[in-house]
């Protein structure tokens, strides 16, 4: 079943379940937001089959509740190491080659006070803050000059 929230569309079966949840990961594409969602319908078919065990994709509407705003819309396939392969060839059955795999567990550790993922949506969030001021204070600016 296809749910939207504000950073990502999930598609979620909840009978689904991994065999091995500690060599949980998932299979990671990056492309525009048309792009995923397109491709979206065809894996969320394969989710409600229970040939995959989850997916989602950012669909970047709502940048202020983005961990990291700047980044590109990624598609995530979860799978674990009993399914990875496996699902590595549905998805090539779709024609899609994701461009990389990673393990929960190093998302977690990225995400961990001074992780890497953690220091990069800081430094995104901060921008996007700043940005989103000097915008106010230009428009400000322009609006007094007239």
């Amino acid at each position: 079943m296809i749910t939207k929230g504000n950073c990502w569309v999930w598609s979620i079966r909840e009978e689904n379940k991994l065999a091995d949840s500690s060599s949980s990961g998932k299979w990671l594409l990056s492309g525009s937001v048309e792009y995923l969602a397109t491709l979206f319908h065809s894996i969320d078919q394969l989710v409600e089959k229970g040939t995959i065990f989850r997916a989602k994709y950012s669909h970047k509407e709502n940048p202020w509740h983005e961990s990291l705003p700047e980044n590109p819309p990624v598609l995530v396939v979860y799978a674990d190491d009993t399914t990875r392969d496996q699902t590595l060839e549905e998805l090539a059955q779709l024609g899609i080659t994701p461009s990389s795999w990673k393990y929960d567990a190093e998302t977690d550790k990225d995400w961990e006070n001074n992780g890497k993922l953690s220091q990069e949506s800081e430094r995104q969030r901060l921008r996007l803050f700043f940005r989103e001021i000097y915008g106010h204070i230009q428009e400000e600016s322009n609006a007094t000059k007239k």
